[in-house]
């Protein structure tokens, strides 16, 4: 056997042997260097303690990282900067509409009138349309006077109170209470002047009582 191939022999089984033993310098530095995984680090020293949790997430499509100033549209009519609304002068400012209004009821009742006698040549579903038309505009106009009457009713009042002031007497302002009780006086007197709006309106209110007292009646027992 020649020289080279007896040191060859030799060297063979102690680089085995180091194979066996001592694990490689790339597989030591891996596992050195391998970052904790993400359970070890979701931890809490204790139960009051923040969640620990690591920084090096990616961040979800759906999350805004930069937020855009939203950009919102306002009415200057009910901004604060515009001041306290005044009831009187946006009464004077429109008031062309009440006329417009009752215009408009006018030839709605006019419409109406001349559809019911021309009932056989309109459907019914039309002339029903109009029918739900007409009240609901003679509803607002009952609802736009009935306003109209609460307003003048407390701008007298106060015209009075402003009266007794200058006589000397101290200021007193009205709640929420004593309003509808003067707007309800003032609502009399004015039915009272018509008896058939006083009998109207004494019928409506003795309905309304009877439908409280019918509702708050215990029902009536079924037979077993």
């Amino acid at each position: 056997m020649s020289i080279g191939a007896l040191l060859k022999a030799r060297t063979k089984p102690q680089q085995s042997k180091v194979s066996l033993s001592d694990p490689k310098p790339n597989q030591i530095n891996r596992t050195e260097t391998s970052p904790p995984s993400r359970k070890k680090l979701e931890h809490r020293t204790n139960k009051h303690a923040p969640m620990v949790m690591s920084s090096k997430r990616s961040v979800t499509r759906k999350r805004t990282v930069v937020e855009i100033p939203k950009l919102e549209r306002r009415d200057p009519r009910f901004d604060s900067l515009s001041g306290a609304v005044d009831p009187e002068l946006h009464q004077r400012s429109y008031g062309f509409l009440r006329s417009q209004r009752k215009a408009e009821l006018d030839e709605l009742r006019q419409a109406f009138m001349i559809a019911k006698k021309r009932k056989t040549s309109l459907p019914e579903e039309e002339l029903r349309r109009m029918e739900d038309a007409l009240k609901r505009a003679e509803n607002a106009e009952v609802q736009h006077e009935k306003l109209e009457q609460e307003r003048e009713a407390l701008k007298k009042w106060k015209a009075s109170e402003k009266v007794k002031q200058q006589e000397g007497k101290s200021a007193f302002y009205l709640k929420k209470k004593d309003q509808k009780d003067v707007i309800l006086a003032d609502r009399f007197e004015h039915l009272s002047q018509d008896k058939r709006k006083l009998q109207k309106a004494m019928e409506r209110k003795r309905k309304k009582v009877a439908g409280k007292e019918k509702k708050s009646m215990p029902a009536k027992r079924s037979r077993t």
